[in-house]
C-alpha cells in the first residue's frame, strides 16, 4: 500500500494540540507518536537531552536592548558627534556577517544544567544492502508567539536591512560632517531608518514564547508524514538504502533537539553517505510545495544539490508543482545543525508559511490531505530512484 494522504492528515488532526515544550500537549503528542511506530512493528528508540526556552524567549528578546542602544548612539551622533557614529558604524558593519550567518544558521547544542527533559524519537529500518542512509526528520513541538512567522520575518529583515543602511549613510554623513558638509536629505534618511530599525526592535523584544497554537500545520504534518512514510517503507523497504525517522524534540526554542541528535550520534553516520530530509509544514492548503534549495543573509547557503534534483525529477514524474526555494534571515529548521556538522541535507515544506503559524490559527483549515499525498509520493519516488541508481 503506497502513502495515504488521509492517512497523515488524519493523524494530524489527533496531534493538532498545543504541545510547547513541558506542556501536558507536548507529553501526549510524544505518546501519540511512539503508539504510532509501536502499531508499524518498529522498535522505538529514544534520545533524551535537556532544553529550555532561554534562547527564544530570553536572550532573542533581551539582546533587541544593546541592539537599540547602539542604532540610538549611531543616529544621535551622526547629528551630534560624527566621530563616535563613524566608529560605531564601522565596528557593526564589521560584525554583520557573523551576525547575519547565526541568524541563518544557528550554533551548536549546550546542554542546560538545568532544563525541560526533552526527548528525540526515532525508528530505524535497515536494508538489504546499507549501501546509503536517508534521515527524515520533523519537529513535534509548537510555540505560538505574539508575532506570527511571517511578521517575525519581516521584522528581522527591516531590522538587518534597516541596521546597515544606518550604518553605512551614518558613515558617509559623519564624514561629510567632519568636513563640515551637510545634507539634509541623507540626515532625513539616516533619521527614518533610525526610527524604522527602533520600532522592529522593540517588535521583537515583546515577541514572547506562548503555547496558544495548536500546530497543525507546523509541525504535525511534518510527523505525520514521516510516520506515514514508515508504514509505507516497512511493508516495502529498499534494497540499498537505510532509513531512520526521526521526530525531534525543542526545535521552535532554537532547533535544540536536533542539534542536540546531531552532536550524540554524529560518529554513527558517515557524512558520506548519509542525507537528510527534513519536513517543514508540508500539506498546506494554500501556495505550492517549496523544496529549499539556499538561505540566508548577506551570504547564500546551499543545501543538498543531489537531495534537490531528486526531488525535482521525482515530481516531475509524478507530475506534481514544485518550486525552489529561498530563507531569508528570520528563519531557521532542523536541517541547519545537520548542515552545519557536514551533513548533505534539504527541506520539503510548504511556500505559504503564513497561514496562522506561530499562532492560534495554525489549525486544520490549514491542512490539505492532497496536499499531503503529495509530499509523501515525491518522498517515496527519491527513495525508488535512488535505490535504482544504487542497484
Amino acid at each position: 500500500m503506497s502513502f495515504s494522504g488521509q492517512n497523515a492528515y488524519d493523524f494530524t488532526e489527533r496531534i493538532s494540540i498545543p504541545r510547547l515544550i513541558g506542556s501536558d500537549g507536548w507529553i501526549k503528542a510524544r505518546k501519540m507518536i511512539k503508539n504510532e511506530f509501536k502499531q508499524y512493528g518498529y522498535e522505538i528508540r529514544t534520545h533524551e537531552f535537556k532544553s529550555s526556552m532561554f534562547i527564544t524567549n530570553v536572550l532573542l528578546r533581551v539582546l533587541m536592548i544593546p541592539l537599540l542602544t547602539i542604532i540610538f548612539l549611531i543616529v544621535w551622533g551622526y547629528f551630534f558627534f560624527p566621530w563616535l557614529s563613524l566608529i560605531l558604524s564601522i565596528i557593526v558593519l564589521c560584525i554583520i556577517p557573523l551576525i547575519g550567518k547565526y541568524a541563518s544558521s544557528g550554533t551548536d547544542y549546550k546542554e542546560p544544567k538545568e532544563g525541560i527533559n526533552s526527548q528525540n524519537v526515532f525508528a530505524e529500518l535497515k536494508s538489504l544492502n546499507s549501501k546509503i542512509h536517508i534521515v527524515f526528520m520533523g519537529h513535534y513541538d509548537t510555540k505560538s508567539q505574539v508575532l506570527s512567522i511571517v511578521q517575525r520575518v519581516i521584522c528581522y529583515v527591516l531590522l538587518f536591512v534597516g541596521g546597515i543602511t544606518v550604518c553605512i549613510l551614518s558613515i558617509i554623513g559623519s564624514i561629510l560632517k567632519i568636513f563640515f558638509i551637510t545634507n539634509p536629505i541623507l540626515s532625513l534618511i539616516i533619521f527614518i531608518c533610525g526610527i524604522i530599525t527602533a520600532i522592529v526592535s522593540v517588535l521583537l523584544m515583546a515577541n514572547a514564547v506562548q503555547n496558544k497554537s495548536p500546530g497543525s500545520l507546523d509541525n504535525g504534518t511534518a510527523v505525520a508524514t514521516l510516520l506515514e512514510l514508515s508504514r509505507v517503507f516497512k511493508e516495502n523497504p529498499p534494497e540499498n538504502i537505510d532509513l531512520t525517522f526521526l521526530c525531534t524534540d525543542a526545535e521552535e526554542q532554537g532547533l535544540l533537539g536536533a542539534s542536540a541528535f546531531i552532536q550524540e550520534f554524529e560518529e554513527k553516520y558517515d557524512k558520506n553517505n548519509t542525507y537528510f530530509i527534513n519536513f517543514e509544514a508540508p500539506g498546506a492548503k494554500k501556495g505550492k510545495l517549496g523544496i529549499l534549495t539556499s538561505f540566508g543573509m548577506p551570504k547564500k547557503q546551499y543545501t543538498s544539490k543531489k537531495l534537490n534534483e531528486l526531488a525535482i525529477k521525482a515530481a516531475e514524474e509524478l507530475k506534481i508543482e514544485i518550486k525552489k526555494q529561498y530563507w531569508p534571515i528570520g528563519l531557521q529548521a532542523d536541517h541547519n545543525p545537520v548542515m552545519n556538522h557536514g551533513y548533505k541535507a534539504t527541506m520539503l515544506g510548504a511556500m505559504a508559511m503564513s497561514v496562522g503559524v506561530h499562532t492560534p490559527n495554525d489549525n486544520m483549515e490549514n491542512v490539505s490531505s492532497e496536499k499531503l499525498e503529495e509530499v509523501g509520493r515525491i518522498c517515496e519516488k527519491i527513495i525508488d530512484l535512488l535505490d535504482g541508481e544504487l542497484s
